[in-house]
Order: C-alpha cells, then structure tokens, then sequence
C-alpha cells in the first residue's frame, strides 16, 4: 500500500506530542533521498526518518541504522545550517494530503529568531524534502531540484517562492453528508463506488477505500450505479468511522503477511477485507518502521535474486546451444559405420575399379543390398577406399568427443537447477552472496571488488528447525551449506533427505543413533520438499537414507552426492 494520507495523519497523531517542543540535536543524509533528523525532547532521543524515495516515500521515527556517505551532501548542509539547534513548534498536515510541515524556530548566524519549515511531499515519484524560510515561503534548497522543463506546475530551486503540488481531491472531514453523496453520485456509472472515493477523496489508498466498502457491508466490486442514497449514505458513516478511528490514540496500525511470512501490506487500520495468514500490530511509527525496513530487505533481496538468476539463464542458454550441437554429432553416428562399410566395399572391388568414374553401385556383402558409393575423380580407387576409412575414423572420434561433452554438458545443466532452485529459496543477501561466491569459484560470475576494498559477507548458516518430537532437521540453502549439513553436521546413522528426482536442499534428521519416528520423519520429509523445485506440488516424492549412504565422488561439484539404499515417501511441503 502507498504511504497515503491516513497513514500519515497516524504517522503525525503520534509524532506531534513525542517532537513538538523537542531541539534538533543532528540532520543526517545517509540515502540521496532520505534524510535522518535526530530529536531530543521528554529526556529521550528521537530519530525521525523522511525519505522521498519514489517507491517508499515516507516519514516515521526509526530504530535502524544507517550508513552516512563519506562526503557531506549539499543538501544536508544546508539542513544544518538552518535546522540544528532549532526547536520544533509544529508538525502539521493539511488536510489528509500526503504533505507535512515541520516548523523548527532557531537563530540564524547574527542571532536573530526566525522559522524554518521542513515540507515532506510524499506523491511516488513526485516525491520531495524542501526546506523553506517560514517569514516568506521562499525556497532555500529541496533534496530534488528541478526547473519547469521537468515540471509545468512548478519549479523547486532556491530563491524561489514554494508552490505546493496540484491537489483537485476534497477532503473528507470537511464534506457533509449531503456533499458526499452528491459528489460520489456525480462520478462515472460503470467505475467502482472504492475507486470513485480514492479519486474524489484526500487521503484514501485503494486497500483503505476497499476497506470503507467492505465495512459498509456492500460488495467489493459495487459500481457507483447501484449506489443509492442508502449505499452512500453508510459508506460515508463508515468513511467518518475510520477517520476518527486513525486520529484517535488508540489507532492500531498493522502489516499483514501472507500465507508463506511476507509482509504485503501495511495500513493504520485493520483491513478486514484480505485473505492475510497474520497481522502484526503496533503503535503507527513503529509498524511504518518494520514494513519499510522489512520491504526494502524484500526489494533489495528480489533485485539481487533477479540479478544472480539472469547469469543462470544466460549460462543456460549457452550450454543447451553446446549440447544441441553435441547431440547432432551424435545424431550422424550411424555415418561412421556407413563410412567403413564404404572403405571396405571399395577395397574388396578395387579389380572392377578400372574406369574413372564418379559414382560406383557394388552389392553391400552386409545386407545383400546393392550400395550408391560416390568417388573423387581426383583420387584412384584405392585412395578412394582410404579417404572413407579416414572420415570414418574422424568420425568416430568426433562422436565419441560429442558423447562425453553431452555427459558433462547435461551434469553441468542439472547443476544450473540446482544453483536455480538455491537462488529461489534463499532468504536474505547473505544467503545470495554465498551463492554468488560460489558461482564466481565456479566460473559463471568473474569477481567484483569496489574500488579496492573487499566487504566480506556473513556467511549464513543452515536453517534449523525442531519437529513435533523435538528432534532437530538442518536444512542446506545452498550448496555449501548442503556439503556442510550433510558432511560436517551430520552423524552416520542421522537421516538424509532430498526431494526425488529435482533440485532441493539437503535436509538431515538428528535421531541420536535411535530409530526416526514416524512423525519426524514426516515433518522432515515435508521440510525437504518445501526447500525444494517441486515445492508448490501439492505431493512431493522425497526420498531418504542413512547419512552414511550418501557419498560425494571426487571432483563434484558442491552439493552433488550419489545415494543408496533409499526408501521415498510422498508428502505435502510444509512452511516449518
């Protein structure tokens, strides 16, 4: 959900009383868009976080910590010169727009008393921080600056008197019931009653204006053509409702996860109307500060994902043009023996090879059937037969080549899946730093090192879960880790498994020497396939094995073992 205006009038219910009175002790720009203010007031230190970053702009104080560039911005420069030191009196929102005010009195250089205001802007990719003087509205710098060949509306540069975006929406605590009706009545027919109240309203998201239909106990998908005075009348009640709902003290933000633990959405109130797995609570700032923190994870993990995977796709595509061509040479084997077949023919009939001639039909003393062999009429009959045994034995060296780089083409292309399939599970950047490393020892990738300085990554460690029997299963997320889990961790007698047949983590049961019960077993079975390429299947056939049945050959890539003795068992993936 964008961070629209009630999550900023929530946002703001909670800010004012916690920063207005407070001293601005520090402004730090850790991000190009983003900017940390560091508050103290009531005896406590406050870190308000603003950021006009076009997918997540926002405003909320923050418990994370960030990394401050090495050379100073100049518009965090400017943020000092007029900021620190300065007292808050106000942090205001017209409206339910997405724009705040911080208003900061402080002394300039001379000593005289004056007002600076922080406006927030947070409009997508419109998105800005632009400092003002208060006595004139004048701008003295934005943290984006740009003239009119970028905007028509307005230009943000210093000097100049600050013009606030365009807004043709009303707000909804200034309309009447009547004003209401007659304003959502004039919308379009065929649009949808939440679409019309997210175009015609401040303030309102489209998860929050479904939310407004929803507790109006109409239809999600209600057109504004079957909205009567009744209809509109309720969801306009239900509209005041979760206006004084987001200013109260009590207001409940929350970030709703889906079935598999993302967070997917985040709201000052209760959105009712989705199918969430779970919704985690918290003050307004603190649920702002984990879903954004938690989504820019998310982002940044997707894009390091995507990145990692396009070098598998590419490296994929390159060995299956090998292998195609490998399997074509295969394909002309029957050649070779064709080839042979004509030397000896030509050989056993050189007596009747008198004439020069391009083409000779002899009986194949194989079949019986007579034989087309065709001639160079450069050569005799005899260097003839010669030049067919050489192609053949070309040949047979050309396919027995292709034969054994079709084997180590196929082994390296189930290697890709297995690589694939760890980058499809992997749950945080180490886990994908790791993959990437490993990839670069592997020759897919060639080693990158930021201007000279090597930044070493965390290695991660296999995921450990506990089954209904307390006993522990270890998962490897990679191949690494599938070497460690199954070579270091594991015990001879502990129980190895692996989804049959595709690409999948290698999961060991601990079972101390004892018999696995039947329950464990079936826990860790489900773990194996959950980790593994089949892992959406409602069935996956997993098989399993004494740890000391599994070997790795010499020379294998990481992660490749061969198994014996292994019994399957079919089961439904489960989310440990």
């Amino acid at each position: 959900m964008p961070y629209d205006g009630l999550a900023l009038a929530a946002v703001r219910g909670e800010l004012a009383p916690l920063l207005i009175g407070g001293r601005i002790e520090r402004v730090q720009q850790p991000e190009r868009l983003a900017i940390i203010v560091q508050v103290r007031n009531h005896g406590r230190k406050f870190r308000l976080l603003i950021t006009a970053d076009a997918q997540a702009a926002r405003m909320h104080l923050t418990e994370n910590a960030f990394t401050n560039p090495l050379a100073l911005p100049v518009f965090c420069s400017v943020l000092r010169k007029h900021l620190e030191g300065g007292r808050i009196m106000g942090l205001e929102q017209l409206g339910y727009e997405r724009i705040a005010r911080l208003v900061v009195e402080g002394r300039n250089e001379i000593g005289i008393l004056g007002h600076r205001v922080l406006v927030a802007e947070f409009m997508g990719k419109h998105s800005n921080i632009i400092l003002l003087d208060g006595a004139n509205e004048l701008i003295l710098d934005g943290i984006k600056r740009y003239t009119h060949a970028v905007s028509r509306h307005r230009e943000v540069l210093p000097g100049i008197p600050y013009l606030a975006p365009p807004n043709d929406k009303l707000g909804p605590a200034q309309l009447d019931i009547d004003e209401f009706i007659a304003e959502i009545s004039g919308q379009p027919m065929d649009s949808k009653l939440h679409e019309a109240l997210q175009k015609r309203l401040e303030g309102l998201s489209l998860p929050v204006a479904r939310e407004i239909v929803h507790r109006s106990d109409l239809p999600l998908d209600t057109r504004v053509e079957f909205c009567g005075h009744y209809e509109l009348r309720r969801t306009w009640e239900t509209l005041q409702g979760v206006l004084q709902e987001v200013s109260a003290n009590y207001c409940q933000a929350g970030i709703f996860y889906n079935k598999v633990g993302r967070p997917v959405d985040f709201a000052p109130i209760d959105l009712s109307h989705l199918s969430y797995a779970h919704r985690d609570t918290g003050t307004p700032n603190e649920i702002a500060d984990r879903f954004y923190v938690r989504r820019v994870e998310q982002d940044r993990l997707e894009t390091a994902r995507h990145n990692v995977r396009s070098v598998i796709v590419r490296s994929r595509k390159k060995l299956e043009r090998k292998l195609h061509n490998a399997e074509s040479t295969l394909q002309d084997a029957s050649k070779a023996d064709l080839y042979r077949v004509y030397g000896a023919l030509l050989t056993a009939n050189l007596y009747r090879l008198n004439e020069a001639v391009d083409r000779i039909e002899l009986e194949d003393f194989y079949t019986g059937e007579p034989v087309t062999i065709e001639l160079d009429l450069r050569l005799t009959p005899a260097l003839n037969a010669q030049a067919y045994f050489k192609r053949y034995h070309k040949q047979k060296k050309a396919v027995a080549r292709a034969e054994q780089e079709a084997e180590i083409l196929t082994a390296e292309l189930r290697y890709l899946d297995e690589l694939e399939t760890a980058i499809e599970i992997a749950e945080s950047l180490s886990d994908l730093a790791e993959i990437r490393a490993e990839m670069v020892a592997e020759g897919y990738l060639r080693e990158t090192v930021q201007k000279g300085r090597r930044v070493a990554e965390a290695a991660s460690e296999p995921r450990q879960f506990t089954a209904p029997n307390g006993q522990i299963v270890l998962v490897g997320r990679n191949n690494r880790q599938n070497d460690i889990v199954t070579f270091r961790l594991a015990g001879e007698t502990d129980i190895w498994l692996h989804a049959r047949g595709v690409p999948g983590a290698h999961v060991i049961l601990r079972t101390g020497g004892q018999p696995p019960e039947d329950t464990a077993l079936e826990f860790a079975a489900g773990v194996a396939a959950s980790f593994s390429k089949s892992r959406q299947a409602d069935k996956v056939a997993v098989d399993y094995t004494l740890r000391r049945f599994v070997k790795k050959p010499k020379g294998a890539k990481p992660g490749f073992v061969i198994y014996s003795n292994e019994k399957t068992v079919q089961v439904a993936p489960i989310s440990p």
